[in-house]
């Protein structure tokens, strides 16, 4: 759409699905909570000549904007 690719992986809105914490965790999470749901979030992926960015936006407890909480570059050469 207008120059733009999107790519779309797991729930799209769908309902929250809750994680394994505590000691029916399977996996270290990064992230620091300890709920078994999450808030909103998305991923923004951005690629440039030599560098591959991605950023996680998590929406805010009060729903009043989006945090970029995660940062990740990745280089490509």
């Amino acid at each position: 759409y207008k120059n733009k690719d999107f790519l779309v992986i797991g729930g799209g809105g769908g309902l929250q699905q809750p994680l394994y914490i505590g000691e029916d965790e399977k996996y270290k999470d990064i992230y620091d909570s300890t709920s078994e749901k999450r808030m909103f979030h998305f991923i923004k992926v951005n690629a440039a000549s030599d560098t591959l960015k991605i950023t996680l936006n998590m929406i805010k407890k009060d729903f009043s904007r989006f945090n970029s909480d995660y940062n990740i570059r990745i280089p490509l050469k």
